[in-house]
Order: C-alpha cells, then structure tokens, then sequence
C-alpha cells in the first residue's frame, strides 16, 4: 500500500506547460520570423534599388570626369600641333581615370572602363585630284576610352584625327571640331586649310580602374603652303564615324565657307568608313601636320 501511495505521489508532481508559456514561445519564433523577413526586405530593397541608383550617379559621375580628362587632351594635343618648330621634343603628360573600385560595403560606386592608343585607326589624306601619286598632307591615329557602365549610358569619348568624338547608343556628336577651314577670302582668293596630327608609335590597351598617362611628345612640325592656280584637291577620310564627319564637312562648307555648291562635294560610304571631300578652283592650300610620338604610362 505504501508503494502504491508513492506511485500516486509521484504522478501528482508532473507538470504540464500552461497556455501562457505555449503561447510565449510562439510568439518568440514569429518575432524572430518576422525580424529576418524585415532584414531579408531590406537587403533586397537596397539591392533592387538602392544600389543601382548609386551605381548609376557613379558611372555619371565617372563618364563627366572622363569628358573633362579627354577635354584636356584635345586642348593639349591642339596645341602641340600649331607648336612652332622650336617646340619639338616637348612631351606632355595627361592623365585619363578609367574608374574606381567599389566601396567595402555591397561595392558600391565601382566603375570600369579601357583606354586605347590606336596609331594606325583612322586617316585623312589630302592630295592632288588631277594627280593622286602627289600627296600634300597625312594624318592619322585616335585615342579612345571606352565605359563598361552597369546602369548608365555607355559611353565612348575619341580623340580622331583632331577632333573629339562623343557616342552612345543614341548616337554620336563631334564635341570639339578638327582644325579645318575653306573660304572664298575678301580678295577672291579659294583657300582650304586643314591642320591634323599624324600620331606615331605603336598600340597600347588598357583597362580596369585607376588611372593612366596619356604622354605625348612632338616629334615633326611639317607647315606646308601652297600656292595654286584652279587646283582641284582631295580629302580621304576613314573612320568609325563616317555620317558624322560628313555631316560636320558639309554643314561647315554650306554655312561658315561663302562657298558655292558647285565649289565642293562632300560624300560618305557608311559601309567603308570612308568621307570623301573634293574641291575645285582652290587657289591656296594650307596643310599642317603635327606628328606627334603617343603612349600609356
């Protein structure tokens, strides 16, 4: 009997949880369900929105610097091509910033791009129209840089054969024209004058982030004046951006030269690259060439 009033006494000792500790329990593993739901929210929000925001103003940010960079060279590079003789061998450095690694937090504000010094792209040759084998002038060579933009527009900024050239997918625009003039002057005289840079050297890629130097050294100052009688000249053209460099020819000719249609031509094969320019009666042909030794440090 004893043992059965033990057994009896042990049974009334077990407890069974009440409702209250059941429900605190439950209501922890919601609270907690919900604080990684809000943290889950929020990474994703900053992820679909937040950072591509930010990543877009820092590739803005990074193509405006860049046209202020390739600004610079062209204003540099211009004036080593009118540089007098007595400049030669001066060297010049200009810095070009591809971009910048991302922050430590999510990588924000990471840009790319690559820079490229291509001697041999592009050229322009003026000549004889009568005579092709008598050349009066060569130019030749571009600098390029290229965007790798996630969320911005992508970009392309390229110094060719002195002009800047800005592109995007919507198109192209000629920032800052070549040195390039023809007119009838007040004394009836015809003259065309073109000063181009002949860049030399060989081609150098690079890119990623950081920043380069685009250093370029004055090598040749050929300064060339000819005096014609009813010449009929010549300007080939290749390039990558065909339309808008015969557009450029043709609205300089129509609305700065006081020249009349049938002084000139202008046309364009889009398939080729190629402008093609001819003029007839000239009596004065003034052709600069600069040739300039570039490369990337």
């Amino acid at each position: 009997m004893g043992n059965a009033m033990e057994g009896r006494s042990r049974r009334r000792q077990v407890r069974l949880p009440t409702p209250l500790k059941q429900e605190q329990g439950v209501s922890g593993a919601i609270t907690a369900m919900l604080i990684i739901l809000i943290i889950g929210s929020v990474i994703g929000l900053i992820y679909s929105v937040y950072i591509p925001m930010w990543t877009k103003d820092a590739e803005a940010d990074q193509m405006a610097e860049t046209q202020r960079q390739f600004l610079t060279l062209k204003e540099t590079l211009d004036t080593q091509v009118v540089s007098p003789e007595s400049a030669v061998g001066t060297t010049v450095n200009t810095r070009i910033s591809l971009g910048q690694d991302g922050g430590p937090i999510f990588g924000v504000g990471g840009t790319t791009g690559a820079l490229d010094v291509n001697p041999l792209a592009g050229r322009l040759e003026v000549y004889n129209l009568l005579d092709a084998n008598e050349t009066y002038g060569l130019g030749r060579g571009t600098i390029s840089f290229n965007s790798s933009n996630q969320q911005y527009l992508q970009q392309r900024f390229s110094y060719e054969i002195g002009a800047l050239i800005i592109a995007q997918d919507e198109g192209a625009v000629m920032k800052v024209p070549p040195h390039f003039l023809a007119r009838n002057t007040t004394r009836g005289d015809y003259e065309v004058t073109l000063t181009v840079p002949a860049l030399v050297g060989n081609r150098e890629q690079v890119s990623g982030t950081g920043s380069y130097v685009i250093q370029s050294t004055l090598e040749v100052v050929d300064t060339n004046d000819f005096s014609l009688a009813d010449a009929q000249i010549g300007i080939d053209l290749s390039t990558e951006f065909p339309v808008l460099w015969s557009a450029y020819f043709s609205a300089s000719l129509e609305n700065d030269s006081a020249l009349l249609a049938p002084e000139y031509n202008v046309t364009s094969d889009t398939t080729a690259g190629t402008v093609h320019l001819e003029f007839y009666g000239v009596d004065r042909l003034r052709v600069n060439v600069a040739v300039l030794s570039v490369g990337i440090l």
